[in-house]
């Protein structure tokens, strides 16, 4: 597939990309919740994970396929140092009528009695922000697809222990270019959290909703390629963008922060 200037350097394909990035959980337990069951993906994050999160000598990946009913709880979990929950084309309405999400509901609810660290992607920002009193509906932008400048909050992240200081390092500038694409957000934040993200297209980016759980609407777990590959396709079936269009779209999603909010995010995890 061709490239997209994407963080000073053409990326040929994902895998260069992730390649690039390098992170490290040195010796950390980290797990992973899978809540989509498309093949278009899952036939491909059990490569891109370990390459996100893990290199030789790490600790292997935990992988759990909530969608299939393998939801963790605080007990099967409480080796780990912090757990990551994705995103999907589910919505979080659902929760009260399909089984494993509420089961990842309880799982939500009970991190914050642990020492665990939370990280919740795009549905499980949204999902999770609900369980703890907020609410989530239509965004009035629309379906938003490529890129956002989210404008983070550093007075509202000072006070936190650690984001603090993770905040100074990896977005000194008050401001991380991710990737997005949702149609829903979260109208309402979790009671209890701190907003700490915003974009213009969407107010409620980035929620602190407990210490020990942080939760973003974007797409750091994705890249360009990803994006045009495995999502754009569906989008312009649905007339949910124009395909006359897709220079621009491409040319969004340039310039991103994803190696600097993936470094901090992994930061936030292991400590």
């Amino acid at each position: 597939s061709s490239g997209i200037n994407a963080e000073n350097g053409e990326y040929q394909t994902f895998q260069h990309y992730f390649k690039r990035i390098n992170l490290r959980f040195t010796m950390a337990r980290i797990g992973v919740i899978y809540c989509d069951g498309n093949p278009k993906w899952t036939s491909i994050f059990d490569g891109i994970c370990p390459k996100l999160f893990s290199d030789p000598g790490d600790h292997p990946i935990q992988f759990f396929h909530a969608w299939q009913g393998d939801v963790p709880t605080v007990a099967s979990t409480s080796h780990l140092d912090g757990l990551i929950s994705l995103g999907s084309a589910h919505m979080v309405d659902e929760v009260d009528t399909t089984p494993w999400m509420g089961r990842l509901r309880e799982l939500f609810l009970d991190v914050q009695h642990t020492n665990l660290k939370l990280v919740c992607i795009c549905f499980s920002h949204q999902l999770i922000n609900m369980v703890y009193g907020g609410s989530v509906g239509a965004g009035d932008a629309g379906f938003v697809f490529g890129a956002d400048d989210i404008q983070i909050d550093l007075p509202a992240v000072r006070g936190h222990h650690q984001l603090g200081s993770l905040f100074q390092k990896y977005a000194p500038s008050g401001n991380f270019r991710l990737l997005e694409s949702h149609r829903d957000e979260v109208k309402t934040i979790a009671k209890g959290g701190v907003l700490i993200g915003s974009s213009k297209r969407c107010r409620n980016e980035m929620v602190m909703v407990r210490n020990n759980i942080l939760s973003l609407q974007s797409h750091p777990d994705l890249t360009p390629v990803l994006m045009m590959e495995r999502i754009w396709p569906a989008l312009v079936n649905k007339g949910a963008v124009n395909e006359e269009k897709r220079d621009f779209y491409e040319g969004e999603m340039s310039n991103l922060d994803t190696l600097p909010c993936l470094e901090l995010l992994k930061a936030f995890l292991k400590h």
